[in-house]
């Protein structure tokens, strides 16, 4: 998008309008440049800019150069508000007879799904993880240890999560989640667009625990073995 349509788009106005208005922002002797740089095809306009205003000096075209970078920066901005939120993480907090598992145990918890008939194990190749949970110390800081706490980017809907616990005992997740817009996921508590509403463990739903609080304020959801 060159500068003249990001105008013109966000003004709600017509190309010559956006023109003219580009030229009360820039200052005399500025304008011919954009004109040169956007290669508009109204060539009798474009004329009319090269006739009113040259020579062009350094100073003017540093200063146009400046501009030409905010705007292409605003117009990036515009058009990540799509995607620019980060994906959801799930937070789980693993508990037997009522005591956080110890860290020791958390790393060997091994997670799988199957998809079309096959085990699926670990994230995509291309990417550096290869298991798809791991514990919560490796976002949140060891502050977080002893707590019984995983991570995952990579559970959510769609699937049944089998979990492998280190004693020989496999459990369920299920995960579902909503769908937000950019603007509703930016003003959720999860800065997301896909909350989680509801986890089940074993076909029972997961609380949210009480014990240890996100510091983001994402929800971390109690798993009873």
């Amino acid at each position: 998008m060159d500068t003249i349509q990001f105008i013109q788009d966000k003004e709600n106005i017509t190309k010559h309008e956006a023109i003219k208005k580009a030229e009360n922002l820039i200052g005399n002797g500025k304008q011919a440049v954009i004109a040169q740089q956007l290669g508009f095809q109204e060539l009798s306009i474009r004329q009319q800019i090269f006739a009113q205003h040259k020579p062009i000096n350094m100073q003017s075209t540093r200063n146009l150069l400046l501009l030409l970078t905010a705007c292409g920066l605003l117009v990036s901005c515009e058009k990540r508000k799509s995607w620019d939120l980060p994906p959801n993480m799930l937070f789980l907090q693993v508990k037997k007879d009522g005591a956080p598992l110890p860290d020791s145990l958390l790393s060997s918890i091994k997670v799988f799904y199957w998809k079309d008939g096959k085990k699926v194990n670990r994230p995509a190749a291309n990417l550096t993880d290869s298991t798809l949970i791991s514990p919560g110390t490796r976002y949140l800081g060891d502050k977080f240890g002893g707590q019984g706490l995983l991570a995952s980017f990579y559970i959510g809907p769609g699937y049944e999560y089998y979990f492998e616990f280190p004693d020989g005992d496999i459990g369920t997740l299920q995960v579902e989640a909503d769908s937000l817009s950019a603007e509703e996921g930016r003003k959720h508590r999860c800065f997301c667009r896909n909350p989680f509403t509801q986890v089940r463990f074993n076909g029972k739903v997961a609380p949210e625990t009480s014990d240890i609080k996100e510091p983001g304020g994402k929800p971390i959801f109690l798993l009873e073995k």
